[in-house]
């Protein structure tokens, strides 16, 4: 199919309509999908499931309720790289249905620049590497 679509491209540069070739270019057959539906014989797409950590991410703190209140000064210095988890959420914490990106104080999962953590407590990540990261303790670790 790719081969189709460089054979058009090719052919409308070469008689000089390079607006539609540039069309051509950014638009894919999967990209064109009947309201409701999907084209027949285009093998669609399999997204990851976000609402379950996969098979590289480790949970290891599960709750019901949510994290809480965000703390400020973490969270400014999360938005500043200097509190993040050092493998954005490879631990993972599972609270009301969210998932959040986890670290440990004190442990090889945190980077902690400016020595605001504490050793064994678990910091929750919501837009870690974003101007609006929130950092929430989540409670303490093993």
């Amino acid at each position: 199919m790719h081969r189709v679509g460089a054979l058009l491209v090719a052919l409308c540069l070469a008689l000089g309509s390079q607006s539609a070739a540039a069309g051509m270019a950014r638009t894919h057959p999967s990209h064109m999908t009947p309201k409701g539906g999907q084209v027949q014989g285009m093998p669609q797409p399999s997204l990851p499931d976000f609402r379950e950590p996969g098979s590289r991410n480790r949970v290891i703190l599960r709750g019901n309720a949510a994290p809480g209140n965000a703390q400020p000064r973490l969270s400014k210095a999360c938005r500043e790289g200097n509190f993040r988890q050092r493998i954005d959420r490879r631990l993972i914490a599972v609270m009301d249905g969210k998932i959040y990106g986890a670290a440990v104080g004190g442990r090889n999962s945190l980077v902690d620049r400016l020595g605001l953590g504490n050793d064994g407590l678990i910091y929750l990540f919501a837009g870690q590497g974003t101007t609006s990261c929130r950092v929430y303790v989540g409670g303490t670790g093993r």
